[in-house]
């Protein structure tokens, strides 16, 4: 037996072992395969493609190896006991091939799959159960794991149930929660006070609750259609039919697609392709959920990357979820609220950014904003609205979402530039002054909540004071109230 030891003293080791010839070649084929992936992933950051990456479900993770600007976590669905037959695995074979094509489309993305052990084979119930508590709290812990396996970006989690009705009727209800990180999900406003010129800045975020999709009853033509797929997905070692079939790589990298098939790049270095046209027009309508994901993930690459395409991709992907439901959510308004005002404050926050590429193109600093990418070449006049839209989306979104504190805060802080001038600056500022107070009522532990009221007690007491909501003693006493609560350790 080779032995050897190393010490400050020592530091070589005493004995080398030689590597038999046909084991050197193997290293040597593990280290040219090593380094055709790290030329590949190399190419994949440069040309905005997506990894993806299988895990159990006990021991989930992310990867950075594409550099990612967001990350997906699909979780394998909740099946009812009582279904028999293989149709939910192969529906859920359809949500995983809809997701693998939302990073594709998205670029610069991160898909993680999730795997559940089959409950037979003796898996713990972790591994066997996919929790999400479980789940999020693993891959979101930032004290374990790699920097290559840690979260940098906003995160969607997707998961769902299928069950079966007492008539037989099979249905899918989908979820999704929204991890925003940092700047992200952040939105900023300034107010400058006229009395001192101190610069005042209102902070909000977007909603980051879980979000519960409504039942969707799968139509009996999808269903029969889908009953008579392959198990699984199909992927081929060559991209035609007949070619021999291959598991679906633990990692891989998704390039791009050729005749309806898409190209996948394995760790092993070998090329795999996933049979796609086929599958996701059978899936046409079949989970516009995923449509919802879509654009929020897109978003998040807008913002990470200010690409024109990004925005139109989100864009597009809340025009087809708001076709699927409505515009209003028609008869699942109710059950759609949050989603609905999320689209609209998103769709708000393009309009403000085209808004802003205009402004600074009219003032002669950025002139690759006409038509060399900028949002002005991805949105033709109106389609987006300019900033004047930008109030009404997000009273619109308060309407749908009346006692979320975010949204409170949003549709706040879209009033607060011109609140003092407009056409009934008395409304405006009485409706501001709610807002920001109900925000502070139902999240009292939030410290941005609190300093967004009372920097507009600050900026209240510029104010008209016939133009106010109480008399100034009154504000004077608020304010010097919350100031006192938030220097209280």
């Amino acid at each position: 037996m080779s032995q050897s030891s190393c010490s400050p003293a020592d530091p070589w080791p005493r004995r080398v072992t030689v590597v038999p010839p046909c084991e050197a070649r193997s290293v040597v084929r593990v280290r040219l395969r090593a380094l055709r992936w790290c030329l590949i992933a190399g190419v994949a950051v440069l040309s905005g493609c997506a990894s993806v990456v299988r895990t159990p479900c006990d021991a989930p993770r992310v990867s950075n190896l594409v550099a990612p600007d967001v990350y997906v976590i699909k979780l394998p669905l909740n099946v009812d006991p009582q279904m028999g037959g293989n149709t939910a695995s192969r529906l859920d074979a359809l949500l995983t091939l809809k997701t693998i094509a939302i990073v594709r489309n998205v670029g610069h993305a991160n898909l993680t799959l999730l795997d559940a052990a089959p409950r037979d084979a003796g898996a713990s119930p972790a591994a066997a159960e996919c929790s999400l508590p479980d789940v999020y709290r693993l891959v979101t812990d930032s004290n374990s794991g790699f920097f290559g396996r840690r979260l940098f970006h906003s995160a969607l989690f997707l998961w769902g149930d299928i069950y079966t009705s007492r008539d037989g009727s099979l249905y899918l209800q989908m979820y999704m929660r929204m991890l925003w990180n940092g700047r992200e999900g952040a939105v900023q406003v300034p107010r400058t006070l006229q009395s001192s010129g101190e610069t005042l800045q209102f902070s909000g975020s977007l909603p980051s609750s879980t979000i519960v999709f409504p039942p969707r009853k799968l139509a009996a033509s999808l269903v029969d259609a889908v009953s008579g797929t392959p198990d699984g997905l199909v992927v081929r070692t060559k991209p035609y039919e007949g070619a021999p079939r291959a598991d679906l790589p633990s990692e891989f990298i998704v390039f791009g697609s050729r005749g309806g098939w898409v190209l996948l790049q394995s760790r092993d270095g070998l090329e795999r392709w996933l049979q796609g046209d086929d599958a996701l027009g059978r899936a046409g309508g079949f989970a516009p959920e995923l449509d919802f994901a879509h654009a929020v993930a897109a978003y998040l690459e807008f913002l990470a990357s200010r690409s024109a395409g990004s925005a139109r991709t989100s864009y597009d992907a809340f025009r087809r979820f708001y076709a699927a439901y409505g515009e209003d959510g028609g008869e699942r308004r109710q059950s759609l609220q949050l989603q609905l005002a999320i689209g609209k404050i998103i769709l708000a926050r393009l309009a403000s950014a085209r808004s802003a590429e205009e402004q600074q193109h009219d003032r002669g600093w950025l002139g690759l904003f006409d038509g060399h990418g900028g949002l002005a070449s991805a949105f033709s006049e109106g389609e987006l609205g300019d900033e004047s839209v930008q109030e009404e989306r997000y009273a619109n979104a308060l309407q749908l979402a009346p006692a979320d504190s975010d949204i409170l805060t949003l549709s706040a802080l879209a009033k607060i530039p011109d609140c003092c001038t407009g056409s009934d600056p008395r409304r405006t500022i009485a409706e501001i002054t709610h807002e920001l107070t109900s925000a502070r009522e139902i999240d009292p532990v939030s410290s941005v909540a609190a300093r967004n009221l009372l920097n507009w007690y600050r900026v209240l007491q510029e104010v008209d004071p016939r133009l106010l909501p109480f008399p100034p003693d009154v504000l004077a006493m608020r304010r010097t109230a919350l100031a006192r609560a938030l220097e209280a350790p």
